[in-house]
């Protein structure tokens, strides 16, 4: 399949000189580059643990959620600076 992307000037360049250095095409190089990066990503997204946040009750340090304005009022006033 062909397909345009744009590939940076120093990516290029790192290409260019492994598909000469391993006798490869410059395509063969860039898709076998690819599989690589994938694979390892695939990899990486297997063995990642999940990042978890623990909890923890909040107090209100003065009013109560039912009435939000009075609350945002205090919140907001000299005292609570």
């Amino acid at each position: 399949m062909r397909t345009t992307i744009s590939i940076e000037d120093s990516l290029i360049v790192k290409l260019k000189a492994q598909a000469l250095q391993n006798g490869y095409s410059f395509k063969d190089t860039v898709n076998e580059t690819l599989r690589a990066g994938i694979a390892a990503r695939e990899k990486a997204l297997k063995t990642m643990t999940p990042f978890k946040v623990k909890a923890k009750a909040l107090k209100l340090r003065f009013g109560s959620y039912d009435n939000i304005s009075a609350l945002l009022e205090q919140a907001e006033s000299e005292q609570y600076k």
